[in-house]
């Protein structure tokens, strides 16, 4: 409800965080991230749920939980979720919703446009003075060699607040207990329901003869320090509340932001370099090197979590993409060999491709990574096609050396045509400009320099390649090769010479 303090908020959000353990336990569920109050990224999203504004809000929590594929279908599991926190209460409303997990696309490559860290820590004032150790070192003269500036934190967004610690002795002295007390102020600060009344002439008729709630509370612009040390508190012996607590102003928290449980903080920054990756990984090297407090822990964010997944997955993708291409291949040429040598050809693409993003000084990144993808089935058509003809001619009786000669000669204009055509319209995307050039861009100069290299090398390269294979398979078979014997050329004689002239 309205007027609600962090703490009960963060009390009803902890609730709600052990529905979600219990998923978690269950394998449904990997990471759950709770943010209580305003947050870096939230403050909008919770003024709109509760209808407030994006300036402070304190009776609103958000929970995210990333689900793992044993969470099934996701919609059913929001539903099933709903319900169970409704079921705890005291909620003005509750509201459980898919989305979709996004990559990072702010930073070239598809990559983190920003640096992202979290601190994870069960301690507060732990995890306040490892924010500030680190905020203090990557805002300082190293800055600007790790490529990152604005670095800030969500922690760092304080307000003051009046802690009151009751003396458990002294509440029970003064015929009262601590848990009295916090009720008391609580009730004073918060407000409590005092009744109902009728009004019989109401100024608008609707109203008149119903009861009405009556709320009572402290105006809160008039609490201060003096007013709460005199504040009567207890039952049998009302005394002040400076005499049974201690009350001092100390910095609150703007936001509570919890990781599985525990307090959480994160660091964010901008990154100048374009290579993000590289940038993050160094900051967090660095930043695990200083002198933390202890049960402090230091890993990257959400978005450098979900970045380093999707390349990961790209990387599995590469390898599961090079398996199917061999089964193809396999399945038709019949041979274990073959398509091992056509395969060599992709070394030979990832060469241009490497040096086509160095030239142009473009990282290496879901983009790039996504053309090394397209580069395999594309690449391994020029070997298949040289290949099969060396195949066929090998099968009317030639010899090695004179297969692949032929077919070197025979295919080298078709391969050249269709890779030329293929780069000279990737031209246009490899030229783009804008804020999503990157997307385009470095895609297109990817497929770009791994088709020129390997076409160029493939038509030396793999036919070398495979003599050489097939050399080594006859002499562990002990199969005698076919010697090269130069195409006999017609001796002129005078009859050829006649008919040649008519």
């Amino acid at each position: 409800p309205p007027g609600t303090d962090l703490q009960s908020t963060t009390n009803k959000a902890i609730q709600v965080e052990n529905l979600a353990k219990t998923l978690q336990s269950q394998g449904q569920v990997s990471d759950i991230q709770t943010t209580i109050g305003q947050g870096s990224g939230t403050a909008a999203a919770l003024a709109q749920l509760t209808g407030g504004s994006a300036g402070g809000v304190s009776n609103a929590a958000a929970l995210t939980l990333s689900l793992t594929g044993q969470a099934g279908d996701p919609q059913a599991l929001a539903s099933s979720l709903e319900g169970q926190i409704n079921a705890i209460g005291g909620f003005q409303s509750v509201k459980v919703q898919t989305v979709s997990a996004t990559q990072g696309g702010g930073g070239a490559g598809g990559q983190t446009s920003g640096l992202d860290i979290e601190l994870v820590s069960n301690n507060t004032a732990n995890l306040r003075q490892a924010n500030k150790t680190i905020l203090d070192y990557l805002s300082g003269p190293r800055a600007a060699e790790l490529n990152i500036a604005n670095v800030t934190s969500n922690l760092a967004d304080v307000k003051p607040a009046l802690q009151i610690d009751v003396n458990p002795q002294l509440a029970i002295v003064h015929g009262t207990t601590a848990a009295q007390v916090a009720q008391q102020i609580g009730g004073l600060l918060n407000g409590s329901n005092a009744g109902t009344i009728t009004l019989s002439n109401a100024s608008d008729p609707s109203a008149a003869n119903k009861p009405l709630s009556l709320f009572v509370q402290v105006d809160p612009t008039k609490i201060n320090q003096d007013r709460l040390k005199n504040l009567p508190v207890g039952t049998i012996n009302p005394v002040p509340l400076a005499q049974v607590a201690t009350i001092q102003e100390v910095p609150g928290a703007v936001s509570v932001t919890r990781i599985n449980g525990d307090q959480a903080a994160s660091i964010t920054g901008k990154i100048t370099s374009q290579n993000t990756i590289d940038v993050q990984r160094k900051v967090e090297q660095e930043v695990k090197k200083l002198s933390l407090p202890a049960g402090v822990t230091v890993g990257s964010g959400t978005q450098a979590q979900s970045q380093s997944q999707a390349l990961q997955s790209l990387g599995v993708a590469l390898l599961i993409a090079i398996g199917l291409v061999y089964l193809v291949m396999l399945i038709w040429s019949g041979s274990l060999l073959n398509p091992l040598v056509i395969l060599f050809s992709l070394p030979l693409a990832a060469i241009g491709a490497i040096l086509g993003l160095f030239i142009t000084g473009k990282p290496i990144g879901i983009t790039s990574l996504i053309g090394m993808l397209m580069l395999i089935g594309i690449v391994v058509t020029n070997a298949i096609v040289l290949l099969d003809l060396v195949e066929q001619y090998r099968r009317g009786g030639r010899s090695i050396y004179d297969a692949v000669l032929h077919a070197g000669q025979v295919r080298v204009r078709p391969i050249l045509m269709t890779a030329i055509a293929t780069i000279v319209a990737l031209f246009p995307l490899a030229l783009s400009s804008g804020s999503d050039s990157f997307l385009t861009s470095d895609l297109a100069i990817v497929v770009m320099g791994g088709l020129f290299t390997s076409t160029m090398l493939t038509l030396l390269v793999v036919p070398v390649v495979y003599s050489l294979v097939n050399g080594l398979r006859n002499r562990l078979t002990r199969k005698p090769q076919t010697p090269y014997i130069p195409p006999a050329q017609p001796v002129p004689t005078d009859e050829n010479r006649v008919e040649a002239v008519s």
